[in-house]
């Protein structure tokens, strides 16, 4: 069973999007969430630790940093997952390193999450990657980018959030199962 820690910055309904799948498999058993802002929950498998209200975003850092370690410690969880490289991704790789737990981060923001904030942050960003056990992107233009950074193709999982123009979507079918569409174009 999966025990899961997702540190997360990302709109509720993106993030109940990501999460949601995860906590209605049978192969999940329980997901710890760290997160700033308060994550509606409905699911009795997902768990919200206490917003976390500092204004220093060093702090802050280092407090979801030892709140992650501890986490994974009392409830022995056995997968990070970080959604946003900065600063989440980075904190994945950091708890991953001091816990042994496998890390699998989820870029949200294309490549622009890789290269926005300049060539040495550029080169940081891809080195986290590189020791993530598992990326997952939402498309063949942020796969194709990663491997040509050097990232290995097995370690990229493309999970598409789009919908092709070849799609006839019946809408009235949609409505009436409730489905939710969450569309991203990469």
């Amino acid at each position: 069973m999966k025990r899961i820690l997702i540190i997360a910055k990302s709109s509720n309904e993106v993030l109940y999007s990501k999460i949601e799948p995860l906590a209605l498999s049978k192969e999940t058993d329980v997901i710890y969430l760290i997160r700033d802002e308060y994550y509606p929950n409905k699911n009795e498998k997902i768990f919200q630790v206490e917003n976390l209200k500092y204004k220093n975003k060093i702090i802050k850092f280092v407090s979801k940093l030892i709140r992650g370690v501890l986490l994974i410690k009392k409830f022995k969880l056995n997968l990070i997952l970080s959604v946003h490289l900065v600063p989440h991704g980075y904190l994945g790789f950091l708890i991953s390193k001091l816990t042994s737990i496998p890390h699998i981060h989820l870029i949200n923001a294309g490549p622009r999450e890789i290269w926005s904030d300049g060539k040495l942050l550029k080169n940081f960003n891809l080195f986290v990657l590189k020791n993530a056990v598992k990326i997952i992107v939402q498309g063949s233009n942020t796969n194709a980018y990663l491997c040509s950074q050097g990232i290995k193709k097995e370690n990229i999982k493309i999970i598409n959030n789009v919908i092709e123009k070849k799609i006839n979507l019946n809408i009235k079918a949609i409505e009436e199962r409730n489905i939710i569409l969450y569309l991203y174009v990469d």
